[in-house]
């Protein structure tokens, strides 16, 4: 038989102390689109914290985004700006052939003995891939 989960707001914490001053100073019963965030948020990280799933991740992404935007001196619905990014491609000379496509890097058995020694870093083979 499972356990009833209960989830616990802690009255004392300065930011439960807000979320309320907010709602007591609220007329129509709205905090704001800054407090709902934020209780959304509160939610949601107490959700994971107990080690259950968040049925719409997306919504919990969209609240840290803006939360993230406000912390950066942004609007909280600050647009994504795409950026152009040209990229040039460099035709294949035809005097290459397909064997430099695929390059090996192989040190002799000295240079692996040294490899990690002084200080330096131990090198691996590792194939390379060229794309043209």
């Amino acid at each position: 038989m499972l356990a009833k989960k209960t989830l616990e707001i802690n009255p004392h914490h300065s930011v439960m102390k807000e979320l309320l001053s907010k709602v007591k100073a609220s007329t129509d019963g709205k905090i704001g689109d800054a407090a709902e965030d934020s209780a959304r948020m509160l939610f949601h990280m107490a959700l994971l914290n107990s080690g259950f799933n968040i049925e719409d991740p997306t919504v919990f992404a969209d609240s840290l985004l803006k939360m993230i935007n406000t912390g950066f001196g942004l609007a909280r619905d600050q647009p994504v700006e795409e950026i152009q990014v040209e990229i040039e491609e460099e035709e294949k000379s035809d005097n290459q052939d397909a064997s430099a496509d695929e390059e090996e890097i192989d040190l002799s058995s000295d240079e692996k003995e040294n490899a990690g020694q002084a200080g330096e870093p131990e090198v691996q083979e590792i194939p390379i891939e060229m794309e043209g």
